[in-house]
């Protein structure tokens, strides 16, 4: 088999606690033949002097300090020197199985594809559950259509390898939460061919700390913004523009947004009232424009629910959405698992 360098890209910032495990879990796999970047975003604890130690021992591993520039500088500034033919992302508080580059090249290698992606298993504080997904290939326009599915491991940039013209050409938005909401369907758009492996081989660890579980004004603004632009972005490309199954999965993602801008929208108008006002004007606007007025067949209840409130841009649908959130939130009980 034919042996491709994979650079695999780690972007660093206070995570002293997780970071040998996820390096050991890079340095130990299988599949020999790699670059590994490490990134660190001017991490203000340990976390360089780790890397330097790890670049000391293992000659493949390059390290790089950089000022503070947030998650996609980080990754833009290790596209910037990678080398390899395809290129991978691992989060810096994660860990992968040994064998997960060996797995995920032999498929791109094989299919001659432009990406391999494989499930994974979210890590909690007592439990690890594992998210496998359904083996495939896709071709040309089906990829996107299996991404925006969440046939290829959701919308997330790690579970994966590329071919490295598909990255270098699509680089990370920087000053945005939810890049990879915004990254991965410009990465997909106009490959050729992907294939899925099902073994969950990617370990995410779900911590409270997390930008997913973190609510404030940015974020939930931020959340918006990436499936807004990506709804925006997909139906100007002259290949998408009449496509309705494109627009269907895009608007099934822009519901999850508008479900958690109404869910947060009440009890975040005390930090920055001018804010979320103008948010939920914005997301109420494009309710009314592409949603009927009872939701849409097949969505999730919640979606539905929040998408009826949003039609009413007041205090009164925001005061209900949140609290109807928190009770839901009080039945389940309160915990990581919950965003």
């Amino acid at each position: 088999m034919d042996k491709p360098l994979i650079s695999v890209i780690v972007p660093i910032y206070k995570v002293e606690e997780y970071l040998p495990s996820c390096l050991d879990s890079i340095c130990s796999q299988t599949y020999k033949n790699l670059e590994i970047v490490l990134v660190d975003d001017g991490s203000p604890d340990k976390c360089g002097d780790i890397c330097d130690r790890y670049a000391e021992s293992d000659p493949r591993i390059k390290v790089i300090h950089r000022a503070n520039g947030g998650l996609s500088a980080a990754r833009n500034t290790g596209i910037a020197v990678a080398t390899g033919e395809y290129i991978g992302f691992v989060d810096s508080d994660d860990r992968i199985e040994p064998d997960m580059y060996q797995k995920l090249i032999a498929a791109a290698v094989s299919e001659d594809a432009d990406l391999a992606a494989c499930g994974r298993m979210d890590a909690y504080a007592d439990v690890s559950v594992p998210i496998r997904i359904e083996a495939g290939i896709y071709k040309d326009r089906d990829i996107l259509k299996a991404m925006l599915d969440d046939k290829l491991g959701e919308g997330t940039v790690w579970n994966k390898i590329y071919r490295r013209e598909y990255v270098v050409s699509a680089l990370f938005p920087e000053g945005y939460d939810f890049e990879d909401v915004l990254t991965l369907y410009r990465f997909v758009a106009r490959m050729n061919k992907a294939v899925v492996i099902t073994d969950p081989l990617y370990i995410h660890l779900i911590r409270n700390s997390s930008i997913c579980h973190d609510h404030t004004v940015k974020n939930l603004i931020d959340y918006w913004h990436a499936f807004h632009t990506r709804y925006t972005d997909v139906m100007s490309y002259p290949e998408y523009s009449g496509d309705r199954e494109v627009e269907a999965l895009l608007l099934k993602g822009c519901a999850s947004a508008v479900s958690r801008t109404w869910r947060w929208a009440y009890g975040l108008r005390k930090v920055d009232k001018p804010a979320v006002d103008e948010l939920t004007s914005e997301v109420s606007s494009f309710v009314k424009t592409h949603y009927g007025t009872f939701g849409v067949k097949g969505y999730p209840k919640v979606y539905n629910l929040m998408l009826f409130l949003a039609r009413s841009d007041n205090g009164v649908s925001k005061f209900f959405a949140y609290h109807i959130n928190q009770l839901g939130r009080k039945i389940k009980g309160v915990d990581d698992r919950l965003n």
